[in-house]
């Protein structure tokens, strides 16, 4: 959700670059808020009550929730809609953001922009769009796998996922979350060097 809204961030200040529509500091707090609410919800709903049967957390010795063990338990539906539908719609939205700001981008390189000053900060402009871009072609490589393999245990009825489980527990996920903190932080350190 962060990344959704760094990408609305970016094509704002891309589309507007003299600041006619601008997160203002107020609305930059509220929605980062929002977005932990919601993520706090979302995680919290196992844990409601009437929800205990769900075993979500314990249908595996991985303690994941990820739609890809065999068991039909109850919040099997749940977490098959958290990791493969919400995943989906945000990364619809981030690549119709990501499309939105290249779009913004091509239509101000027209535009002619006047001065040192003006180039330099459409540069670093770009440089942030490339990097967002690469941030979310890295999420879609690591939860496409999980969406698909969701997919096909769903529809397909396809029961021995142990092995594929076992891989994204294992392999996809930790290298997601490892390379996360480093695409976020490693361009802009370079760019102080």
């Amino acid at each position: 959700m962060f990344v959704t809204l760094i990408t609305l961030e970016r094509f704002l200040v891309i589309k507007y670059p003299f600041g006619e529509y601008r997160f203002s500091t107020l609305a930059a707090y509220l929605s980062c808020l929002g977005a932990w609410c919601i993520s706090i919800l979302i995680a919290a709903v196992p844990f409601f009550p009437g929800h205990e049967d769900w075993a979500l957390f314990s249908a595996s010795s991985l303690c994941l929730a990820v739609p890809l063990d065999n068991a039909q338990h109850p919040g099997h539906i749940f977490s098959s809609v958290v990791y493969m539908g919400i995943n989906f719609v945000m990364f619809v939205l981030l690549a119709g953001g990501q499309w939105a700001v290249y779009r913004a981008m091509s239509a101000n390189s027209r535009t002619k922009f006047v001065g040192k000053c003006a180039r330099k900060a459409r540069r670093q402009e770009i440089a942030v769009a490339r990097r967002l871009s690469v941030i979310v072609i890295s999420n879609f490589l690591s939860f496409c796998p999980i969406a698909v393999l969701g997919l096909l245990r769903l529809l397909k009825g396809v029961e021995d996922m142990q092995r594929a489980y076992v891989w994204t527990a294992v392999l996809i996920l930790p290298i997601n979350s490892a390379l996360n903190p480093l695409l976020y932080t490693l361009p802009s350190i370079k760019n102080k060097w």
